[in-house]
């Protein structure tokens, strides 16, 4: 039986630290698959807390994981875990009954399961957390009761540091389909999706849907739009980025331009003076030394000063593009080369990517972030497995001695 309680130790607490952490360093990506259940179970109106849920939720199964791989305070654990797979597992049977998603968001964006993937993945899991659950004590505790509450802690600050730092900035790990590296002019070729796109205008405070080919006169005001995918693969889809200028008219110029760089703008309401005046200082530094620079905007809600070089996309594409509200995005002959926050855009930076050569930034990216994911993932699975060998050691010899001692004052 010892044998199958550290298996499943292993499985369970291995698992539970890759779906946190996937998900705990791209915390907008997360926020988005919660903003989805949260519309699926009927409480869209706490969207706004969808982030911040998703980084508590990340983070509870990034410390889960950490305890339950270490043998830190196993009982509370082992309750707590079957508590959340058992949840999990009761969300998929949902999902494969009614398919309302196509992914459950288990690991975020770096691995995509179907529901009944998901939903076989989380009966393992909740069989391996029924087994710990009843065999809690049989668990020997690694180190005396502060000490794992203080391991429990650490671990638990390192994973909210890491997703605050990602939330503030950007993402050290990019797993959406616009990662950089990524070849927009090879996907254009393939076999594209097809969309159905519908735009909102308004005009004297009503607001009406049309289709592109009904498209109203000037005297509406776009508000919005919204593509639906009706034929093609998902996978195209993801990188099919459509931009149209003011009069709904589509554009290429992401294909056309030598390089450019976007300002991505998915919520313009929410940008603040500050994030508009760093975005204003870019705009008139590169335009000095002739460099395309534009606006993406998933609304025409933007200051009249920027109209003329704005073009409208849509929100999820956005997102998708860059985490960043009102960060930028540098493309060089329809290639993705780098990426900003907004609180990165300092023209003194970006002029110096800017200056350099387009591959060699685009290997530094990603060698970058190749380092993150092993120190990251691969560093803290070692960590753990090198505490518990030598807090056991030390724990262990030090209840020898205490035990020698008493026998001895006997």
């Amino acid at each position: 039986m010892s044998f199958f309680r550290a298996l499943c130790r292993i499985i369970f607490g291995l698992t539970f630290i890759l779906s946190g952490f996937l998900k705990l360093v791209d915390p907008v990506g997360t926020g988005l698959i919660v903003e989805e259940y949260f519309t699926l179970f009927h409480l869209g109106f706490i969207d706004n807390l969808a982030v911040y849920c998703g980084m508590l939720l990340s983070s509870l199964e990034f410390i889960i994981g950490i305890n339950t791989l270490l043998g830190l305070r196993m009982k509370i654990t082992s309750i707590v875990g079957l508590i959340f797979i058992f949840g999990f597992t009761l969300v998929t049977i949902y999902l494969v009954i009614f398919n309302p998603i196509n992914d459950c968001g288990c690991f975020g964006e770096a691995i995509h399961l179907t529901n009944m993937q998901s939903f076989l993945k989380n009966v393992v899991l909740l069989l391996c957390a029924l087994l710990i659950f009843f065999q809690r004590k049989k668990y020997v505790p690694i180190v005396p009761a502060p000490a794992e509450w203080t391991f429990v802690g650490v671990f638990w600050a390192a994973g909210l540091l890491v997703s605050i730092n990602a939330l503030i900035t950007l993402p050290h790990i990019d797993f959406t389909a616009y990662k950089v590296g990524t070849d927009l002019n090879a996907v254009k070729s393939m076999d594209q999706a097809q969309f159905r796109t519908t735009f909102t205008y308004s005009k004297n405070g009503k607001e009406k849907e049309f289709e592109l080919n009904n498209l109203p006169d000037s005297t509406w005001t776009f508000v919005d739009s919204q593509s639906e995918l009706i034929s093609g693969s998902t996978e195209s889809a993801q990188l099919d980025l459509i931009l149209r200028d003011s009069l709904g008219e589509y554009t290429d110029l992401i294909y056309k331009s030598h390089r450019l760089i976007a300002i991505t703008v998915w919520k313009p309401d929410d940008m603040t003076h500050a994030q508009w005046e760093r975005v204003d200082i870019l705009i008139n530094e590169l335009k000095s030394i002739g460099m395309d620079i534009y606006i993406f905007s998933s609304s025409a809600n933007v200051p009249n000063l920027y109209k003329d070089i704005t073009y409208l996309a849509d929100y999820k594409s956005l997102i998708t593009l860059n985490r960043s509200n009102g960060g930028a995005v540098y493309f060089a002959n329809g290639t993705i080369i780098h990426k900003w926050s907004n609180r990165h855009l300092d023209r003194v930076q970006v002029k110096k990517i800017l200056s350099q050569d387009p591959e060699v930034i685009t290997v530094e990216e990603l060698i970058h972030e190749k380092l993150f994911i092993y120190i990251s993932i691969i560093g803290t699975i070692l960590l753990v497995i090198l505490m518990r060998y030598f807090c056991r050691v030390f724990y262990y010899h030090e209840k020898h001695l205490a035990k020698s001692s008493r026998q001895k004052t006997s």
